[in-house]
């Protein structure tokens, strides 16, 4: 017998006993526009009879937008399949976004005092308590000087994460960044940053988009401006460690702070004549 730790965004919520029987557990992540007919073909979805729902939690949204999902899932008796299951959810027109992923263990360890991540202690605070910082940073250094700390913060994080990253290939040997990205964004899930969408990133350009969906530092913000500094020095951080040759610029295009549905950057690479 085994114990078998679930991750779901932003935290861990359960650990299932796990016995000799063959399991295929999956993890749901979905995004719900305010459709209770819909909710509850969603409902009805993840916890039919041939499979077992080993957790199903739903939480609202606020501001009458609709509710999020998140569900681990055995689907081992499944007769229709992962597949099956992901288009059928990908069809409600009342889905916004939908995430499918086998669950994986995070890079970090997690203990209930303290956590550690890299070898440094990590504090979980609410975004609340950010909000009221970066609001009193604003008005004491004025709001490009906040921006300007904000930004260097998540430069140095960025830088970080990556190294952790190199360090882990010594033991797992040679990872593509296509890898890395994938444990950058289980990562950020893991940690309440929230969630990237780096599949509009080009890695032989070395240029693109990313999506970021839910992202901490918009949580209950109306600005006229963008304000994903963190997050945008971040991908900066991470990507020029990946590509040392070369100077990245990261712009924040698309900010929920602003009425957007996402927030999006745009990444590229300065020409020497810049």
């Amino acid at each position: 017998m085994e114990y078998v730790e679930l991750k779901t965004y932003p935290r861990q919520i359960a650990a299932y006993e796990v016995s000799g029987d063959k399991k295929k557990i999956i993890s749901v992540y979905a995004l719900i526009k305010r459709d209770p007919a819909g909710l509850e073909a969603i409902t009805k979805a993840l916890t039919c009879s041939d499979v077992n729902a080993l957790s199903f939690n739903l939480q609202d949204r606020g501001n009458s937008e609709g509710w999020v999902i998140s569900a681990f899932l055995d689907m081992a008796q499944s007769i229709q399949g992962v597949a099956a299951l992901e288009t059928f959810l990908k069809r409600l027109t009342c889905v916004e976004k939908l995430v499918i992923s086998e669950p994986r263990p995070v890079v970090y360890q997690t203990l209930l005092f303290p956590i550690v991540s890299g070898g440094e202690r990590v504090i979980l605070q609410a975004t609340q308590r950010f909000q009221y910082i970066r609001s009193q940073m604003e008005r004491i250094l004025t709001p490009a000087g906040a921006s300007v700390i904000s930004y260097n913060n998540g430069l140095e994080n960025g830088r970080a994460l990556h190294k952790i990253f190199m360090d882990r290939e010594v033991q797992t040997g040679p990872m593509h960044l296509r890898d890395r990205l994938e444990l950058l964004r289980e990562h950020l899930i893991a940690t309440g940053y929230g969630i990237m969408d780096f599949k509009n990133l080009d890695l032989s350009t070395r240029g693109g988009l990313i999506q970021l969906y839910e992202g901490f530092e918009t949580e209950g913000v109306k600005k006229d401006r963008p304000v994903c500094n963190q997050m945008r020095g971040l991908i900066v951080g991470f990507l020029q460690e990946e590509w040392k040759n070369e100077q990245v610029t990261v712009v924040e295009i698309k900010c929920k702070a602003l009425g957007e549905r996402n927030c999006e950057f745009a990444v590229g690479i300065k020409s020497n004549g810049m």
